[in-house]
Protein backbone atom coordinates (compact mmCIF):
# COMPACT_ATOMS: atom_id res chain seq x y z
CA UNK A 1 0.00 0.00 0.00
CA UNK A 2 2.99 2.44 0.98
CA UNK A 3 4.09 1.92 -2.62
CA UNK A 4 1.07 2.34 -4.70
CA UNK A 5 0.77 5.73 -2.68
CA UNK A 6 4.81 6.68 -2.85
CA UNK A 7 3.87 5.73 -6.82
CA UNK A 8 0.57 8.08 -6.97
CA UNK A 9 2.60 10.75 -4.93
CA UNK A 10 5.48 10.56 -7.56
CA UNK A 11 3.26 10.78 -11.04
CA UNK A 12 3.03 14.77 -11.22
CA UNK A 13 6.73 15.11 -9.91
CA UNK A 14 7.57 13.01 -12.99
CA UNK A 15 4.99 14.18 -14.98
CA UNK A 16 6.55 17.88 -14.97
CA UNK A 17 10.63 17.43 -14.70
CA UNK A 18 10.40 13.97 -17.41
CA UNK A 19 7.67 14.33 -19.94
CA UNK A 20 6.32 18.09 -20.51
CA UNK A 21 7.79 19.58 -23.55
CA UNK A 22 8.77 16.47 -24.93
CA UNK A 23 7.94 16.20 -28.63
CA UNK A 24 8.12 13.84 -31.52
CA UNK A 25 10.91 14.58 -34.27
CA UNK A 26 7.55 13.75 -37.62
CA UNK A 27 10.24 13.57 -40.28
CA UNK A 28 12.55 11.25 -38.21
CA UNK A 29 9.78 8.45 -37.02
CA UNK A 30 8.25 8.68 -41.31
CA UNK A 31 12.11 8.37 -42.04
CA UNK A 32 12.43 5.32 -40.01
CA UNK A 33 8.73 3.55 -40.36
CA UNK A 34 9.38 3.80 -44.30
CA UNK A 35 12.62 1.85 -44.07
CA UNK A 36 10.96 -0.77 -41.77
CA UNK A 37 11.30 -4.19 -44.04
CA UNK A 38 8.11 -5.33 -42.59
CA UNK A 39 7.16 -2.75 -45.33
CA UNK A 40 7.27 -5.21 -48.14
CA UNK A 41 4.26 -7.52 -47.04
CA UNK A 42 2.61 -4.84 -48.85
CA UNK A 43 4.53 -5.71 -52.10
CA UNK A 44 3.28 -9.58 -52.49
CA UNK A 45 -0.01 -7.77 -54.60
CA UNK A 46 2.32 -6.15 -56.73
CA UNK A 47 5.49 -8.52 -56.60
CA UNK A 48 4.44 -11.51 -55.14
CA UNK A 49 5.30 -13.43 -52.04
CA UNK A 50 9.18 -14.51 -53.26
CA UNK A 51 9.78 -11.46 -54.76
CA UNK A 52 8.92 -8.90 -52.02
CA UNK A 53 10.93 -11.81 -48.87
CA UNK A 54 13.57 -11.16 -50.89
CA UNK A 55 13.54 -7.36 -50.89
CA UNK A 56 12.99 -7.94 -47.25
CA UNK A 57 16.03 -9.74 -46.73
CA UNK A 58 18.01 -7.88 -48.91
CA UNK A 59 16.69 -4.54 -46.83
CA UNK A 60 17.89 -6.38 -43.38
CA UNK A 61 21.01 -7.51 -44.52
CA UNK A 62 22.23 -3.92 -45.81
CA UNK A 63 19.94 -1.33 -44.38
CA UNK A 64 18.15 -0.07 -47.74
CA UNK A 65 14.85 0.76 -47.74
CA UNK A 66 12.18 -1.29 -49.39
CA UNK A 67 11.10 1.45 -51.56
CA UNK A 68 14.85 2.49 -52.48
CA UNK A 69 15.53 -1.49 -53.96
CA UNK A 70 11.72 -2.25 -55.50
CA UNK A 71 12.59 0.99 -57.93
CA UNK A 72 16.62 0.55 -58.34
CA UNK A 73 15.57 -3.40 -58.96
CA UNK A 74 12.95 -2.22 -61.45
CA UNK A 75 10.02 -4.17 -59.67
CA UNK A 76 8.17 -0.93 -59.43
CA UNK A 77 8.21 2.30 -60.73
CA UNK A 78 8.95 5.43 -58.40
CA UNK A 79 5.35 6.23 -58.94
CA UNK A 80 4.09 2.96 -58.38
CA UNK A 81 6.16 3.23 -55.23
CA UNK A 82 5.03 6.30 -54.06
CA UNK A 83 1.25 5.01 -54.70
CA UNK A 84 2.40 1.62 -52.80
CA UNK A 85 3.50 3.24 -49.77
CA UNK A 86 2.10 6.20 -49.32
CA UNK A 87 0.70 7.64 -45.99
CA UNK A 88 -2.56 7.36 -47.03
CA UNK A 89 -2.25 4.55 -48.70
CA UNK A 90 -1.12 2.58 -45.50
CA UNK A 91 -3.44 4.68 -42.93
CA UNK A 92 -6.69 4.06 -45.18
CA UNK A 93 -5.72 0.20 -46.82
CA UNK A 94 -8.70 -1.83 -46.06
CA UNK A 95 -8.15 -5.83 -45.80
CA UNK A 96 -9.52 -7.44 -49.02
Amino acid sequence: MLLVLAVINYLPVFETRCVRGITADADRLKKKAMQNPALATLLNRKIGYLAAAEVAKESIRTGRSVIQLVVEKGLLTQAEADDVFSVEALVNRMPE
